[in-house]
């Protein structure tokens, strides 16, 4: 969604090709005469570096903007609204009540009423905050801002919208955007390295049959999404059941064919990729953390699989260097 200050567009990239639309604004998005608001960008930039979108300037994360002003790093869209004496978003206690229930409601076409007039307030009660951020700011505040915005930006397309943190010396090593400190206070820095997700979901998800991987790749490839590589947690697969698997809270079915249910030649497709279980009912992957566990019935034959998504963090040893290199510490 975008606002102009006469008009409020709402793009449905699923109807339309999102490589289609995103090309389309791409003069935009790299236009330097022309200043884009976002609050928290860091979705926004994973969703255009998939699809190939580089190159992006002059991008201005109001969030940054609240933490400069607030100490948040944190600060949510209706918090903004109220920072900046913006009024509330109508909807936005119906819609969080839509998400809790139903994860996956955007998917659904044609969208909703409700949904299309949500979308369009997000961008429209954003751009009133314009003016207000630029009588709030001096010009080497808005400046700065601006770096910081692009330097989440640019992490962000490299780190699959993780979020840069670091801790603040001067405000007793609280957490903060470790983009706005280094720009506004550079030498009450402290940070390592961003740790690193590591999971490997592609592997286990491409174990599925080919009808049931739509909704945790990519279009048209074999990529895992944003939400299958870091919220899918479990896939579970029973003779003469629905396939589903869980985003973190949420069950998601596979399919929204409420026919397709799971053969026992698929399960003996999987088994056979597995080279069989041993005496705990229980497969890997070979040199993965990815545990499957097998339910027999009384013929000793797999009927059921519950594929468990297996992860390690690099860089956890990083987050020790400033107690080891501290001589007023002591560390046992």
């Amino acid at each position: 969604q975008a606002s102009s200050q006469t008009s409020v567009y709402v793009i449905d990239c699923v109807v339309l090709d999102d490589v289609e639309v995103c090309e389309r604004i791409l003069p935009l998005l790299q236009s330097y005469r022309v200043i884009k608001l976002i609050h928290d960008l860091r979705d926004g930039m994973v969703a255009l570096s998939h699809i190939g979108i580089e190159g992006c300037n002059m991008m201005f994360d109001t969030q940054l903007a609240a933490e400069y002003l607030t100490g948040d790093p944190f600060v949510g869209a209706d918090a903004l609204l109220l920072l900046f004496g913006v009024s509330e978003h109508p909807l936005r206690e119906k819609m969080k009540g839509i998400v809790k229930s139903n994860t996956f409601f955007w998917h659904k076409r044609p969208l909703q009423k409700d949904y299309v007039e949500y979308a369009g307030l997000d961008a429209g009660l954003l751009f009133k905050v314009a003016p207000k951020l630029s009588a709030k700011f001096g010009n080497d505040e808005q400046k700065n801002l601006l770096i910081a915005s692009m330097a989440r930006a640019e992490f962000s397309m490299k780190y699959n919208g993780k979020r840069s943190v670091c801790f603040d010396i001067e405000n007793d090593y609280a957490i903060a955007s470790s983009e706005l400190l280094e720009v506004f206070r550079a030498e009450s820095v402290v940070k390592n390295e961003p740790l690193k997700n590591k999971c490997e979901v592609e592997d286990l998800i491409n174990l599925l049959p080919e009808d049931l991987l739509s909704k945790l790749v990519q279009k048209g490839t074999h990529i895992p999404t944003h939400m299958a590589e870091y919220d899918l947690v479990d896939i579970n697969l029973d003779v003469g059941r629905r396939a589903c698997c869980w985003m973190g809270n949420d069950r998601v079915f596979l399919s929204d064919d409420e026919n397709r249910l799971v053969t026992m030649e698929e399960i003996d497709c999987i088994v056979s990729k597995l080279g069989g279980f041993g005496t705990d009912n229980r497969a890997g992957l070979e040199q993965k953390l990815h545990r499957i566990s097998g339910m027999c019935n009384r013929k000793g034959e797999v009927i059921g699989l519950s594929m468990r998504v297996g992860r390690w963090f690099e860089g956890n040893a990083a987050m020790l260097v400033d107690l080891l290199r501290s001589e007023e510490r002591r560390v046992g």
